[in-house]
């Protein structure tokens, strides 16, 4: 991470100072065997963006679902230079859902 929002810094229960340099994957508590992070790493690779649900873990330890948005950012020399990411907490939305 080189930049953070305050929606971001609300929604994992971490502060800028504790994620920037960090990956996203060690912020949310994703694990490279995850299914879920398999798919995502191949869409990105494949066509430069995704966009799914996920599940993710706060700072304090409670599981959280998410709905995950990542593109990539090239330089003009089309090489990769960053992954602009969006992830909003539908935690909500998916236990109303399960009602």
């Amino acid at each position: 991470m080189t930049y953070v929002n305050n929606a971001m810094q609300a929604i994992t229960g971490c502060s800028e100072a504790n994620m920037v340099g960090r990956s996203a994957r060690s912020i949310l508590g994703l694990s490279k065997n995850d299914r879920a992070i398999a798919g995502l790493q191949d869409e990105i690779t494949h066509h430069g963006v995704f966009q799914g649900e996920l599940t993710f873990r706060r700072q304090d330890g409670a599981q959280r679902a998410g709905e995950m948005s990542i593109a990539v950012i090239r330089d003009p020399g089309t090489n990769l230079a960053h992954f602009l990411c969006a992830l909003r907490d539908i935690t909500e939305r998916k236990m109303a859902e399960a009602q």
